[in-house]
């Protein structure tokens, strides 16, 4: 029986967050027109409160933002749960929620432990926020 990935085909909104001993940042991917609109936001505290200031922003075609998505197998990460590393001391924690094919939702999180490919999609995205 042959098997075939899911793919993504569309999406409303993708959010990821990282955060580790010295930062918090948000990535936020929404369609806008024919691209995806990519956005990064540091998570800075003032008077005690969250705040969230936009740090940059870019688009993508959306052919070459669902291309990379098909290549870093993203439907895949749906239930990824990746405990921290025994050992580990510092690190990377992610959380990924998104809206994806008209409604369904994709959910993954972890602790210096990723998805397969998920540091090769964040490397595109920052290499977009640098203009590169």
């Amino acid at each position: 029986m042959f098997f075939e990935k899911k793919q993504l085909t569309s999406f409303e909104s993708i959010l990821i967050r990282e955060s580790g001993m010295r930062f918090r940042v948000e990535y936020e991917i929404r369609p806008s027109g024919g691209n995806a609109q990519i956005s990064l936001y540091r998570i800075m505290i003032r008077d005690g409160e969250d705040v969230r200031e936009l740090d940059s922003q870019a688009d993508m075609s959306m052919g070459a933002f669902l291309e990379l998505c098909s290549r870093c197998d993203f439907m895949s990460w749906n239930g990824f749960h990746g405990a921290h590393p025994k050992g580990v001391r510092d690190g990377i924690m992610f959380t990924l929620e998104a809206r994806v094919n008209g409604g369904e939702e994709i959910r993954a999180e972890g602790s210096e432990n990723f998805p397969k490919h998920y540091r090769e999609f964040m490397s595109e995205l920052n290499t977009a926020l640098r203009g590169s």
